[in-house]
């Protein structure tokens, strides 16, 4: 299984346990992932090293934060995001923790242009 896989899997358990009253979509896997992917792409973009993507996962900063959102919201929309944008982001912020440097890659290799 994939390092995404993997990622997207945690992170839409992680979001179904803070969120017990919405029904699950198995189709949310499929979103976390493509907002994984452009994460990660925006690592890129930044040509931040995957260890220094790593640290900043484990610490994200104001900034960092706020391009969170900002995937989260272009890619879900704006009444989902009004829902469970908060949920979401807390989740990816809780798995992104857990994240280390060989993750992230093995998520540089995946997301190949």
């Amino acid at each position: 299984m994939s390092i995404l896989n993997k990622a997207s899997d945690l992170i839409a358990k992680d979001f179904a346990k803070s969120n017990p009253n919405a029904a699950f979509d198995p189709s949310i896997i499929f979103v976390i992932a493509d907002i994984l992917v452009q994460l990660i792409d925006a690592f890129k973009a930044c040509k931040a090293a995957p260890s220094e993507a790593a640290a900043i996962a484990k610490n994200p900063g104001l900034f960092q934060r706020v391009i969170l959102r900002r995937k989260i919201l272009d890619v879900v929309g704006r009444q989902t995001f009004r829902e469970h944008g908060d949920n979401l982001i807390k989740s990816f912020l809780t798995v992104g923790r857990t994240a280390t440097g060989e993750d992230f890659v093995q998520a540089y290799e995946e997301v190949e242009y």
